[in-house]
């Protein structure tokens, strides 16, 4: 077995003649990235998104993949340079990629420290369930400036962990999530609603909501409905109590609100808790304002994009009034894109903290989540066809 002082050695003169190779230029890093999988496989496939966040944003990558469950030890490192899809040579850089299997994977956090760059912030990212007991991740959580995940291929659950976790220490890592940064768009359709000047009031008198995603029925609702609930709440200032076990959630004035969590059938290729819809009913006097950001699920393919690409439908409707209506192409759900973007936003993300504490508080309604009634008292009526 290779002593993990003899890969780093190994390591570093690689790094040493990719050094030369460059020349004497002067380059400044941005920040350590430092992203680890709970498998060599995954670590393997993540490697080109890592190569091309690292070369857009300078970063030293090192890229670990772990397999604790080997019966054999086994430790191994190289490095080599990376340059952007463009070439420049100004964007040149490296990535460091480690395995690590069965009692091995206890010297990655040394391993990392030693062969990382100094006084250069490091960003971390955990591909794969989250254990916030775990030894490795602590360690490595513990030097790092910022620890990011993808909730949804983990859980509610270890979002809101993460996030405990980060509490618990004084100076702990700013937290991320990029299920966070892809609920944008959602963000930005729902916030149109009350754009104009007339519409502005309905935001504090909205009497019911709704959220879909696409996935069987008594599925567990996903990470981005989860954030999308725990958004919009905190962002209108809904909040949740018990009254005879029941949870209810009310307005800032004290009107009841209705929120209804429901699952739709997704068609094949559509991934699972795709979000699917957002839609509301407002009451301002007599006046109704009812608004619906539909997904049509799998549409992306059939104009020649990605197949994740697809087109949602927002409608508005004003009582008395004439409907609005706009189609929004959704980007690629490209990982490099979100990564980068989850990267570039400010460390410290207060709305993602209220989001994850309000989904924290309703996460015994959010365990299941049953199918879609049409029913006419739900906020959309038939998805994307709200009632005037």
């Amino acid at each position: 077995m290779t002593p993990p002082s003899a890969i780093i050695a190994n390591v570093e003169r690689e790094l040493r003649a990719i050094g030369e190779a460059r020349g004497p230029t002067t380059r400044l890093l941005s920040m350590n990235l430092v992203v680890v999988a709970e498998s060599i496989d995954i670590a393997v496939k993540y490697t080109h998104v890592v190569d091309e966040v690292s070369a857009s944003l300078l970063a030293r990558a090192i890229v670990v993949g772990l397999e604790a469950g080997s019966r054999q030890g086994s430790l191994e490192g190289c490095a080599v340079h990376v340059t952007s899809p463009g070439g420049e040579k100004d964007s040149f850089t490296e990535r460091i990629s480690l395995t690590a299997r069965g009692p091995m994977c206890l010297r990655i956090p040394s391993v990392v420290e030693s062969l990382r760059v100094a006084e250069v912030p490091i960003a971390l990212v955990w591909l794969g369930r989250l254990h916030p007991n775990d030894a490795i991740f602590e360690q490595l959580a513990e030097r790092a400036d910022r620890v990011l995940i993808d909730s949804e291929y983990t859980s509610v659950s270890n979002l809101v962990g993460l996030a405990a976790y980060a509490r618990s220490r004084t100076e702990g890592p700013r937290v991320a999530d990029l299920a966070w940064t892809r609920l944008q768009p959602w963000q930005e359709l729902f916030a149109r609603f009350f754009d104009q000047p007339a519409h502005t009031p309905f935001a504090e008198r909205i009497e019911s909501i709704r959220v879909l995603q696409a996935s069987p029925p008594d599925s567990t609702i996903g990470s981005e409905a989860a954030l999308l609930v725990g958004w919009l709440a905190t962002r209108l200032g809904i909040r949740s109590y018990r009254a005879g076990g029941a949870l209810r959630y009310v307005r800032p004035d004290g009107g009841e609100v209705r929120i209804d969590l429901r699952a739709v059938p997704p068609p094949q290729g559509v991934a699972p808790c795709t979000l699917a819809e957002v839609s509301f009913v407002a009451r301002e006097g007599h006046e109704l304002l009812r608004g619906s950001a539909v997904r049509k699920l799998a549409s992306g393919g059939e104009c020649g994009e990605t197949s994740d690409a697809d087109v949602i439908t927002w409608r508005l409707v004003p009582s008395g009034g004439a409907a609005m209506e706009q189609r929004v192409r959704l980007g690629a759900n490209k990982a490099a894109k979100w990564l980068e973007r989850t990267l570039r936003r400010p460390p410290l993300d207060a709305a993602l903290l209220e989001s994850i504490a309000f989904a924290e508080n309703i996460a015994d309604e959010l365990a299941t989540l049953e199918p879609v009634e049409e029913s006419a008292d739900l906020p959309g009526g038939a998805p994307g066809a709200p009632s005037p």
